[in-house]
C-alpha cells in the first residue's frame, strides 16, 4: 500500500509519535487529537476494514488497545473514561483506509468525543433479526 499514510508511518517513512509497537501493531498519538492522549492503534499489516482483518491481527489490535488504555488510565493525565472508536468506510467517517482503533480519553462528559444519534430505522427489530439470522446460517 504505497499511498497509505499508516503504512508509511509503520515503515517509518513518515514521523509519528509512536507510543508502542510490537510485531503486529503500532500505537501512535493522533496528529489531530480530540483530547489529550488520543491514540490510534493499527495493525502493521494493511487491512482496510475491521470486517476484513485477519483474526490474529484483530486480536493483536484489541490487546494493544487494552494495554494502552491501562497506561492512560493509570497515568497522571486525570482522565475519567475512554471512548473506543473504529469507523468502517467513508460513509461511517473512515478517513484513512487502513484499519485503526481510536482510544479517546474523556476528561469531562461534555468535552471531547460525543455521539449524536438520529434514529432512522427502516425495519422493525423482528425484520432485522430475520435478515441477520438468515444470512448468518445461510453461509
Amino acid at each position: 500500500m504505497d499511498k497509505c499514510l499508516f503504512c508509511k508511518i509503520i515503515k517509518k517513512e513518515i514521523n509519528a509519535k509512536i507510543i508502542y509497537e510490537d510485531d503486529m501493531t503500532m500505537c501512535i498519538l493522533d496528529i489531530n487529537p480530540v483530547s489529550d492522549a488520543h491514540c490510534i492503534v493499527m495493525p502493521k499489516k494493511h487491512f482496510e476494514y475491521f470486517s476484513n482483518c485477519d483474526d490474529d491481527y484483530l486480536s493483536a489490535v484489541a490487546k494493544t488497545t487494552k494495554k494502552i488504555a491501562n497506561v492512560i488510565n493509570s497515568s497522571s493525565l486525570g482522565n475519567d473514561g475512554i471512548n473506543y472508536l473504529v469507523n468502517e468506510k467513508a460513509n461511517a467517517n473512515q478517513e484513512i483506509m487502513h484499519l485503526h482503533m481510536h482510544i479517546i480519553p474523556k476528561f469531562k462528559k461534555e468535552e471531547g468525543f460525543h455521539v449524536s444519534v438520529k434514529r432512522n430505522n427502516k425495519k422493525t427489530i423482528d425484520e432485522t433479526y430475520e435478515v441477520l439470522v438468515h444470512q448468518l446460517f445461510s453461509n
